[in-house]
């Protein structure tokens, strides 16, 4: 019973985490013209694939 728990939980750590981070990215980037929305899908795309999420969201919108 606690191991699901300890997933949603952690997933949604990892959601918040990642939710700031695209927060950060969005204040810095906006000096130098890089685009990222903040919302709940990319937060959690971010949450689970950490940093390459990031990456790759930066790709994703800046390039398409």
């Amino acid at each position: 019973f606690f191991v699901p728990i300890k997933i949603i939980l952690k997933l949604l750590v990892n959601s918040i985490i990642g939710g700031a981070a695209l927060v950060i990215i969005k204040l810095i980037g906006a000096n130098f013209g890089i685009m990222l929305p903040v919302n709940p899908v990319n937060a959690i795309i971010t949450g689970l694939t950490g940093v390459p999420g990031i990456l790759g969201l930066l790709i994703y919108f800046n390039l398409f």
